[in-house]
């Protein structure tokens, strides 16, 4: 049995192509008890990786220490290198690109092997080499299925896509992949080093996409985790993988050859329109069936045995040449050169997309200072309306002084009544006073718990974020139960009905009992302790209790739809102080319709949901008091202030640790668990759904206001303000046909 592998590489830089098929094989070869190492003339940070997992890395031959058993080479220039050092030692050659110079078998070396990722490259070794078929040998690439878990289950129609690739900048095949998204209505992003989102971790970006555009490995990794795969490259345009195609697709790596010489967008539209949730679950149990890192481990496994025993073979003997470590060093040197250069263009790169993000700063400054003007002219016709209220109010006022010297009046006499000792009856009004007056008297009024309600995807766990850095104020992730206060509250309140309540709503569903990490033996155990135990001081002690766990003294709420139950709320804790945030229902519904608690597909769905949680809020508002409205534009435009604001509002003293919520949002975020329902289905992953609230996670982008603009088509602006026009119009919002 094999135990002492050395590889060679062109380099150890990044995590894309060789150097992950590498690292994927090396771990795997390890955990199996080969020893393994390294020789790459240019190391980099990833060599840095490779070492801290024990695999050694050198970067010149001389300094190799390791007598290995195989020689697993890959590389022309490199490969030529390690086997004139090591000429008696067993080795392969292995192909992974069909057209890149540096893959070419080296020329007058001997080998016992010669292998290739896919048939493309099958193809390139037999046009270079003359090897038949039988005497090449086909391994296909594979991902660790151990770490890219199965997504949860796709929707009807897919409403966010991402374009997946190790190298393309804005090039010709990402701008169609955008413009077909954009006229189907479909969410867009680009994940990649070229596109500034560096991905080392793709098990928790894929997952938060219903669509994935790449191909090779990438492709793989997204059919993995269940998205749909549509091929596609800067040569040109392939299809949906589908169950039908995928044998045929593997054996030429998911890659180039499989796309079509254009960038037809028409073509691309039809296939994106091949979207089908129940076909990309059986590409996902394909791939996880036939091409697990397991599988290829143990081919390379079975080929390193094989190797000894193999007749070696000259790759054109009478083209021999030698490669020296001087000449290995000089090609080093101009690698770095060239690293440098490509350096000088990235960072033109940024530049250049720093100087675009300006001029979309400036844009969005200007459609700003044009809703300040249009907001000032609605304020100066509101001053008008407010002097005629005031002249009625004022009439109002003159017949309540009248009135009241007549009660004045009433009141004399009754005093004159009381003085002759004609004793009444107190009624059961001046009863129920007497005793309200009587239990106040010395009692303290609890500070205000602040309540934060608006339309989901508004800004509410953002705002919740920024609170709960506080450090007196704890605020726990969404508790839902409150909906049921009317029907709780009818019933006799017991310790064991209270804790049922809490602790499994909702019953039929997934409770988000776990989200709080309490223990239900400890609620009960507080419960218990209250005398007079009722409904109001019983969801008091939860609240209590988990700020204690939190270790601060404060409380409040984050659920968005309690804007429904203002009233009831309030009737059960009356320090309650709700605030109500309200974002652009078009950026709203942008953001919401990305997400498996959606209303609906269509924007009309999302317009009646956001105007009636709106609707709902302002409307309870006006009648109950102790209520604040923010503007989710204004607080990550300018936080301070308003945070300043809301502190001010709830009798809080102001803390700047609330302008640094992303020191502390990643722990909070990462208490939400899985959605799990009562029979054990799993509804929601807690990597979905701490994805679900990623933004939060991050520092206050102003970008992210206006995004309907861009993101949204113009008819499916117009449907929304057919529906919510008029309320976007009364919050100050200007209509985009106005």
């Amino acid at each position: 049995m094999m135990q002492k592998i050395l590889f060679s590489n062109f380099c150890l830089s990044t995590r894309s192509g060789t150097e992950t098929f590498l690292w994927d094989l090396a771990r795997g070869l390890k955990a199996q008890g080969c020893d393994c190492g390294i020789y790459t003339p240019r190391p980099g940070a990833f060599a840095e990786e490779f070492r801290r997992m024990g695999i050694p890395v050198w970067q010149h031959l001389e300094h190799i220490t390791m007598k290995p058993d195989v020689l697993h080479c890959q590389h022309t220039v490199e490969s030529k290198g390690l086997i004139e050092k090591f000429p008696d030692i067993p080795a392969l050659f292995m192909v992974h690109d069909a057209k890149s110079w540096h893959d070419t078998v080296p020329e007058g070396s001997r080998w016992s092997a010669v292998v290739a990722v896919d048939d493309a490259c099958c193809a390139r070794i037999m046009g270079e080499t003359g090897l038949t078929p039988d005497q090449i040998d086909v391994i296909h690439n594979s991902v660790d299925t151990a770490l890219l878990l199965p997504r949860g289950p796709l929707p009807a129609r897919p409403l966010k896509a991402a374009i997946f690739t190790s190298y393309a900048v804005n090039d010709e095949h990402v701008k169609t992949a955008r413009r077909v998204c954009a006229r189907l209505g479909i969410a867009f992003d680009e994940l990649g080093p070229a596109a500034g989102k560096i991905v080392t971790d793709p098990q928790n970006w894929l997952p938060r996409y219903d669509l994935v555009f790449g191909k090779a490995r990438c492709a793989l990794e997204a059919m993995a985790v269940g998205c749909a795969v549509i091929l596609i490259g800067s040569e040109g345009v392939g299809e949906m993988v589908t169950p039908e195609n995928f044998a045929e697709f593997k054996k030429r790596n998911f890659g180039f050859s499989l796309l079509r010489p254009d960038l037809d967008q028409d073509f691309l539209e039809e296939q994106v329109k091949r979207f089908s949730a129940v076909s990309a679950g059986h590409v996902q149990e394909l791939v996880r069936r036939t091409c697990s890192l397991d599988g290829m481990v143990e081919k390379f496994r079975e080929l390193y045995e094989e190797l000894p025993a193999r007749t070696r073979f000259v790759i054109n003997p009478n083209q021999a040449y030698s490669v020296t470590s001087a000449l290995l060093d000089e090609f080093a040197r101009m690698w770095n050169h060239h690293q440098a250069c490509e350096h000088y263009r990235q960072r033109l790169h940024d530049q250049e997309r720093a100087i675009q993000n300006q001029e979309q700063v400036i844009t969005n400054q200007e459609r700003a200072v044009k809703s300040y003007q249009e907001t000032v002219g609605h304020l100066h016709q509101g001053l008008a309306e407010l002097n005629a209220q005031s002249i009625k109010q004022r009439e109002r006022a003159e017949r309540y002084r009248a009135e009241s010297k007549k009660y004045k009046a009433k009141a004399a006499g009754l005093k004159t009544k009381l003085s002759s000792n004609k004793v009444e009856k107190p009624s059961a009004w001046q009863k129920f006073w007497f005793r309200l007056k009587l239990g106040n008297k010395g009692a303290k009024a609890p500070p205000p718990a602040p309540f934060i309600v608006g339309s989901p995807r508004s800004g509410t766990t953002l705002l919740r974020i920024m609170l709960d850095s506080h450090p007196l104020l704890a605020i726990p992730p969404e508790t839902a139960f409150l909906r049921e206060i009317k029907k709780q509250t009818q019933t006799t309140c017991t310790v064991e009905k209270m804790v049922e309540w809490i602790t499994t709503y909702p019953s039929v569903h997934a409770p988000v009992w776990s989200d709080f990490h309490l223990a239900r033996e400890a609620l009960k155990t507080a419960m218990s302790r209250l005398n007079p135990l009722t409904a109001a001081e019983g969801v008091r002690c939860f609240y209590k209790l988990y700020a204690s766990k939190e270790k601060k003294p404060r409380w409040g709420d984050k659920t968005p739809d309690y804007a429904l139950h203002m009233d009831s709320i309030r009737a059960l804790i009356p320090e309650s102080k709700f605030i109500h945030i309200i974002r652009d229902g078009r950026d709203a519904a942008l953001s919401l319709r990305a997400q498996p608690f959606s209303p609906g597909p269509t924007m009309t769905d999302q317009a009646r949901y956001w105007m009636s949680i709106v609707e709902a809020g302002r409307r309870s508002a006006a009648y109950l008091g102790g209520c604040m409205e923010v503007r989710y534009e204004q607080l990550v435009s300018n936080p301070e202030p308003v945070l300043r604001a809301v502190c001010s509002f709830l009798e809080l003293p102001f803390n700047k640790a609330m302008l640094h919520h992303e020191e502390r949002a990643e722990r909070r975020l990462l208490e939400h668990e899985g959605r799990v329902s009562p029979s054990g289905e799993i509804i929601l992953t807690k990597a979905a759904r701490r994805n679900i609230w990623h933004n939060s996670a991050r520092p206050v982008d102003v970008n992210l206001v206006g995004q309907w603009r861009l993101r949204i088509t113009s008819a499916e602006i117009a449907e929304f303000e057919s529906v919510a026009g008029s309320l976007l119009e009364e919050l100050g919002y200007p209509l985009a046909s106005s």
